[in-house]
């Protein structure tokens, strides 16, 4: 209630008001956009979806899915949960099909008609496709996933849009890369041009070496942005000295915050830099490797031999689209240390398979 009074007149007025409150969903995830699974049966995580809730809720969704909630692992089938969280998702099933099957997973609460629908699909026996890419101003990482059949897969690059002729089996067999279909099998291209269009083919190969269909052939775009204006988090004033890298991080004008991680100088056999730009970018990005601060700080990393040190830039709108990284055989001043990476992998050109990890050694001094 709002009074209105005058001073001459000693008159008044009633005026009755409210205030709008906000409705607030009881229930919501972080990500409503179609999911897409491989055709084979795996113990890797494919996917994820968080949950926050005030409410007790169920989850419903195809039997060829298998969930695990704070540690429990349940079937799709509307059990009743609780709280906040993330529901883990993984194939339980292989599909032999040879069309992309698509169903939903609903998420709805049980006290309240608040329901949630996430589209997902199963991949067809001789599909492939881009799952994660990553792209840079120079370059760009994709990660893959596959049909059933599917064992191994060829891949070719091209600068704007390739032309029929370019698609052909006897140019794919001669010219295309080959590597196994494996989940942690990724493809990778440098020394590209700032603001530039390009396409990355791939098609896959069944256990008899027979090649996919020529229309099963996945064109994948991409841009590479500017260089211009990026943020940045340098690498300054590196001193090796008690077993310990020692380093300052400088931002510029563009940042409010970075990354921060590293990577054995003597795990990659490739001395391409900008090859492990990308790597360690990819696994910043999609595996929650690093730290994150947002301020110029001094650092130091307990290492006994030589290591990739790597920053990744955030501005207001979003990642830098460049990667700074410091290699420290050949600006630092300690000789290399003979030892065993701490991850198993293979890398050879532009393809790298590679088990993730997030143990780090950093602290701030």
């Amino acid at each position: 209630v709002l009074t209105i009074c005058t001073n001459e007149s000693n008159q008044s007025r009633t005026i009755t008001i409210h205030q709008e409150g906000t409705h607030s969903a009881p229930i919501h995830v972080n990500d409503v956009s179609e999911r897409v699974f491989g055709g084979k049966v795996t113990n890797v995580i494919e996917d994820s979806i968080i949950v926050n809730s005030d409410v007790r809720w169920t989850i419903e969704g195809p039997s060829w899915l298998t969930a695990t909630y704070k540690n429990k692992a349940l079937t799709l089938s509307g059990t009743i949960l609780e709280g906040s969280g993330t529901v883990y998702l993984k194939v339980n099933s292989a599909y032999s099909g040879g069309e992309v099957r698509k169903e939903t997973i609903k998420i709805k609460t049980v006290s309240t008609d608040e329901e949630i629908t996430i589209p997902v699909q199963q991949l067809g026996k001789d599909d492939i496709v881009c799952d994660k890419t990553l792209v840079l101003s120079d370059g760009f990482v994709s990660q893959f996933k596959f049909g059933s059949n599917v064992t191994r897969f060829a891949y070719g690059f091209y600068t704007g849009t390739p032309l029929s002729n370019q698609l052909t089996y006897s140019v794919i067999k001669e010219k295309w890369g080959h590597t196994e279909a494996n989940a942690n099998v990724c493809v990778a291209q440098t020394s590209l041009e700032p603001n530039s269009d390009y396409t990355l083919c791939v098609i896959g190969i069944n256990g008899n070496n027979y090649y996919a269909a020529l229309d099963k052939i996945i064109q994948h775009k991409i841009h590479t942005p500017s260089d211009q204006n990026q943020p940045r988090a340098y690498i300054n004033n590196v001193v090796y000295k008690d077993g310990i890298w020692n380093f300052d991080i400088q931002v510029n004008e563009y940042a409010i915050g970075y990354y921060l991680t590293y990577e054995y100088k003597n795990t990659y056999s490739s001395s391409n830099i900008s090859l492990q730009k990308l790597w360690i970018a990819h696994d910043i990005l999609y595996y929650g490797v690093g730290l994150y601060d947002n301020e110029p700080s001094s650092w130091g990393i307990k290492e006994q031999t030589d290591v990739y040190i790597c920053t990744w830039a955030m501005g207001i709108n979003g990642r830098s689209h460049i990667v700074d990284i410091y290699d420290t055989a050949t600006g630092g001043t300690k000789t290399p240390v003979s030892r065993a990476p701490e991850v198993p992998f293979w890398f050879s050109d532009n393809i790298l398979h590679k088990e993730k990890t997030n143990k780090l050694n950093i602290k701030r001094k």
